[in-house]
């Protein structure tokens, strides 16, 4: 008997209570935890792409200069300097530091990776994408289509209006 009255006070309290508030608290929060969650998740993929392009930057560069768009005199500074991008855009998107302003930078660095997955496929380079390292790689045609898709939705979260 007491158990089952503690069940109903707790369904009771449950359904008037803690459901209105998560709905509330839902309603003001979607913009936020939408923006919070997707700078994590493309925080957490530039860290770990920085990183294995970082342990690996004779194979990185190898890419860059198959692809005939680079020099091989300065493809280890552009390797370099790449990495560094990537890792810079991964801390402050993970900081919330300036939000729209480095999703829109993210865009714009999603877009150049784009243009040179676009690029290779165009061109027919076989050199299939190290974008992690030797550990994952793709051809050219889901590099580009993966990298347009996260430039679009960096250029959607750096528009949300800020929240309430």
């Amino acid at each position: 008997m007491f158990s089952t009255i503690c069940i109903y006070l707790l369904h009771f309290y449950y359904d008037k209570y803690i459901i209105h508030f998560v709905d509330t608290v839902a309603r003001f929060n979607v913009i936020w935890r939408s923006k919070t969650i997707f700078a994590n998740a493309v925080g957490i993929t530039l860290i770990t792409a920085a990183i294995a392009k970082g342990s690996t930057i004779h194979e990185f560069a190898g890419v860059l200069v198959a692809s005939g768009l680079f020099d091989k005199e300065y493809v280890y500074l552009i390797a370099k300097i790449i990495v560094g991008m990537e890792f810079a855009m991964a801390v402050l998107l993970i900081a919330k530091f300036q939000q729209p302003h480095v999703f829109r930078a993210s865009g714009i660095l999603f877009s150049l990776f784009a243009a040179f997955h676009a690029w290779n496929w165009h061109e027919g380079i076989g050199v299939p994408c190290s974008c992690f390292g030797p550990w994952f790689k793709i051809p050219s045609s889901v590099g580009l289509v993966l990298n347009l898709l996260i430039a679009l939705a960096c250029i959607y979260h750096a528009n949300l209006k800020k929240d309430n």
